[in-house]
């Protein structure tokens, strides 16, 4: 999409984190931007080279993107790039999304500890400040380990592991609806209103305002994916 940025200089992606990790984050923009379109096969001698990294963290990278389903295994072709689910399955599954994780909110405002609140405030300002520095990667990171934190307030392992499996589905599109302008902004003030909620316990309103921030996440997602089908500006409009 954008081959005159070079996605593969791994110095661009933040800070001191190990090879393994800035090699997958290089690989899954690289994915995400189509720079390796859909049907690539990725041959891990050429990525490592064109990463001068050593094979191990590209098998490494490559495992982590079958698992978050950017990247299939095919026989007699070995890893190749997934196709981008419709808008309609993405939809679907961000409505499977809110329903659950408003569950959470619902369950967490009623019987939420002072101690997992707060536990779990620390990790939102820690994306808060993150999010006012641009760097999705890290966001990606840190809300990841938020949504983890969340989803334990209601201490139910089948709960977990239904909104796990769903995330995992959806990783595909968390980078993308970032994309929007000003939506990393935005994710915070309806993050920060869900936990309020939950703070306040009133399960009503938490459970509705988690599912409008999964609703809104869609939105920003149709919004860039729309935008790069009518060949617009990426991200679309302020």
């Amino acid at each position: 999409m954008r081959e005159e940025v070079n996605l593969f200089d791994l110095s661009q992606y933040a800070g001191h984190r190990p090879v393994g990790e800035l090699v997958h984050a290089a690989m899954r923009r690289a994915i995400l931007e189509n720079v390796l379109p859909p049907g690539r096969r990725l041959v891990i001698k050429e990525l490592a080279a064109r990463m001068g990294v050593s094979l191990t963290p590209v098998r490494e990278a490559i495992h982590k993107l079958e698992l978050e389903g950017l990247v299939r295994n095919e026989p007699y072709k070995g890893s190749v790039v997934t196709e981008a689910p419709s808008l309609e399955e993405m939809e679907e599954f961000y409505r499977l999304r809110g329903a659950l994780e408003g569950l959470v909110a619902h369950i967490a405002a009623r019987r939420g500890t002072a101690q997992e609140l707060s536990y779990l405030k620390e990790a939102m300002e820690e994306m808060g400040v993150t999010a006012e520095t641009g760097n999705i990667d890290r966001f990606m990171d840190l809300q990841g380990a938020f949504w983890d934190r969340y989803i334990g307030l209601v201490r139910t392992k089948r709960l977990f592991q239904l909104i796990s499996g769903i995330r995992d589905y959806l990783e595909r599109a968390k980078p993308v609806s970032l994309l929007k302008p000003g939506r990393m902004d935005m994710a915070m003030k309806e993050i920060r209103a869900v936990v309020d909620a939950i703070e306040a316990g009133e399960p009503e309103r938490a459970e509705h305002l988690a599912r409008e921030h999964c609703r809104l996440a869609f939105e920003a997602y149709r919004s860039v994916m729309e935008h790069r089908l009518a060949g617009g500006p990426e991200g679309g409009t302020p």
